[in-house]
């Protein structure tokens, strides 16, 4: 693979460690000896952990260091990546004044007279160059400005450019403006649509060879051969084109635990360009003509979904479900939220015969509804003349509302082996909150000098332990604590708990929904085939890097060549350092910190100006 010195040198070896990353180390160890961690990793099991095995422990500070995903994915599929096709390209963009600077010197063999280059015969962003003489106007030599692609009167340049402009999130609309602000003329209306068909059937040849290559190393991540039905665990998780649910495009994405690795996905539609627009038309001629015209455009209608915009989710799922034998997979575990009856739908259509698809929680969903439920309660008991929030000692405030959410989380993302261990994890946290000096509740808290509760630690020493008052920022009144026992007792249902016990999660359902709309924006209005293009090219980079881009365009008939690997390479170690960096106990404290700072500002903005100044119709 060819690349930069920059790039290859990147690779090759790991950049200096900072004075900054030092002390971050040096604070994330004695934060780990302050807590009691074990100096040995305890790695997770892969069958029951969303999120990869810790890494050796590092020889610093003892603290076990997780490998991204990103970095893991990128590993994994490291030996497709493509090698360059046309070592000869190089691409610029050209003021053709300055081209006709370097013609000044010559002269025309007929007559002597003065040469100059002129254009001519302009298609899109390629145009003919000839070299005339100014004297007696012969054409000296001409040449087209791009090459045209294989087996296509369409030419490189467009079809990059097209290309382009689809993986940015930009459409024709965006490509007129970017030719406004160049000075260029691009392309038409109609010959962009056109180059969009032509990358849209390429994309589904690059779809079926990257979602092959995933199910390929799913196989060997598991142990297995290929062709034997494999029964695996996926986090599923749909989303939808446009907010507010009445998107007319939706799609549903299935995630391998294990590997990270997306192995399936489906796009669903309800619009369709020429139904909304020549059928309208045909419809009103009689059913005689609408009927003809509908044989003919029945075969290219990307309508694949009638029905709510909320039941897309659905109708994906069981799609993807139904087809997945089909390629030796068998999806008997899913990670799913409580958004959407897609479990309940799975149930009935039961896919794979007496195989039953068992449910788990996906744990950042069901630690959301203890914030919910407290904010909820917080609002009903206002209504009924009971204040739980405010500013006094022990009230339910936003921010302590968030911090309850936080600790809730913790413990049910910390795979437990039991239902009760998980439940008393809890049930720690709440009691934790609702002690006072005169009834202190630490019997569920850790005991030991090491101890993260100041009571029970300080009985360890040996010592009186100190007020209660101010002692905790998630302290709650006795009177509060006892209107929140009733979601605690909700949230600790059994069998909630048995679905959160293996603390899996969304967050990769999260991470390529936000790739894909990033090159097509909700904002924007966009049809079935560029969210199809989007989706594709999304899938593909959140496997496996900046090698998919190339395989796309290697497929639209483009080459390859050492510019546009060397850029790819740079842009996945860009990848991996921010991922890298973003799981490091420093950032991940950073961000925690940042938020609770963000929400209890507001809260003191709210207090010092009377209250809420934009309420949606309460003014």
């Amino acid at each position: 693979m060819v690349a930069t010195k920059q790039a290859s040198a990147a690779l090759r070896k790991p950049a200096k460690k900072s004075r900054k990353e030092a002390l971050a180390k040096a604070r994330a160890s004695k934060e780990a000896k302050r807590l009691g961690q074990e100096p040995e990793p305890v790695a997770a099991s892969p069958s029951t952990s969303a999120t990869p095995a810790a890494d050796p422990v590092s020889a610093e500070n003892g603290i076990p260091v997780k490998l991204s995903a990103s970095k893991r994915k990128l590993d994994l599929m490291a030996n497709f990546a493509p090698q360059p096709s046309d070592m000869s390209q190089r691409l610029l963009l050209l003021d053709l004044s300055c081209l006709t600077a370097l013609f000044k010197p010559f002269s025309c063999k007929s007559c002597g007279g003065k040469l100059t280059v002129i254009s001519d015969t302009r298609k899109g962003f390629v145009c003919q160059l000839k070299t005339v003489c100014l004297r007696c106007e012969a054409v000296l030599s001409k040449t087209m400005t791009s090459k045209t692609l294989k087996g296509s009167s369409h030419y490189d340049i467009n079809r990059r450019a097209v290309l382009s402009m689809l993986n940015v999130g930009l459409g024709f609309a965006g490509h007129t403006t970017f030719c406004e602000t160049m000075g260029l003329e691009g392309l038409t209306e109609k010959s962009f649509a056109s180059h969009v068909r032509e990358i849209h059937q390429a994309s589904d040849r690059l779809k079926t060879a990257v979602l092959n290559k995933a199910v390929k190393k799913v196989y060997e991540a598991h142990g297995k051969a290929e062709g034997d039905v494999l029964d695996i665990a996926v986090s599923y998780d749909g989303t939808w084109q446009k907010r507010g649910h009445t998107s007319k495009h939706g799609l549903g994405v299935v995630i391998e635990v294990t590997t990270g690795l997306a192995v399936d996905y489906h796009v669903m539609s309800s619009f369709c360009q020429p139904c909304s627009t020549k059928g309208v038309t045909m419809k009103k001629k009689g059913e005689a003509a609408y009927n003809e015209w509908w044989e003919q455009h029945k075969v290219s209608c990307t309508i694949n979904h009638t029905g709510s915009a909320g039941m897309m989710e659905v109708e994906a799922a069981k799609t993807i479900f139904s087809r997945s034998l089909g390629r030796g997979l068998r999806y008997t575990t899913l990670v799913a939220d409580g958004d959407c009856k897609t479990f309940n739908e799975l149930q009935e259509l039961r896919p794979y015969g007496d195989t039953s698809i068992c449910k788990e929680e996906c744990t950042n969903h069901v630690s959301k509804r203890l914030g919910t439920g407290l904010r909820n309660l917080v609002s009903a008991e206002s209504k009924r003349g009971t204040t739980l929030g405010g500013r006094k000692q022990g009230s339910l405030t936003q921010a302590k509302i968030a911090l309850l959410q936080s600790h809730y989380k913790k413990a049910v993302a910390s795979k437990s082996a039991t239902v009760g261990e998980l439940s008393k994890k809890i049930w720690t946290t709440f009691y934790h909150a609702s002690s006072t000096d005169c009834n202190p509740q630490h019997h569920l808290c850790p005991t030991g000098t090491r101890s993260w509760c100041f009571y029970n630690r300080a009985l360890a020493f040996g010592k009186d332990p100190p007020s209660h008052k101010n002692r905790s920022s998630s302290s709650i009144s006795p009177h509060v604590a006892e209107k929140v026992r009733g979601v605690y007792e909700r949230l600790t249902a059994p069998e909630l708990l048995q679905r959160c016990l293996k603390g899996l999660t969304q967050n990769a359902n999260e991470a390529i929904h936000s790739t894909i709309w990033s090159r097509c924006p909700k904002h924007l209005f966009a049809g079935r085939r560029r969210v199809e293009i989007a989706t594709t090219i999304a899938v593909g980079n959140f496997n496996s890097g900046s090698t998919s881009l190339r395989e796309l365009t290697e497929e639209c008939g483009c080459g390859v060549g050492k510019i546009s690997i060397a850029h790819g390479l740079k842009r996945d170690f860009a990848r991996i350092k921010r991922a890298e960096k973003a799981e490091t106990v420093e950032a991940k404290r950073r961000r925690v910190d940042m938020a609770r700072a963000v929400t209890v500002a507001q809260q003191e903005f709210l207090a010092a100006e009377g209250g809420p100044s934009y309420i949606s119709g309460g003014f």
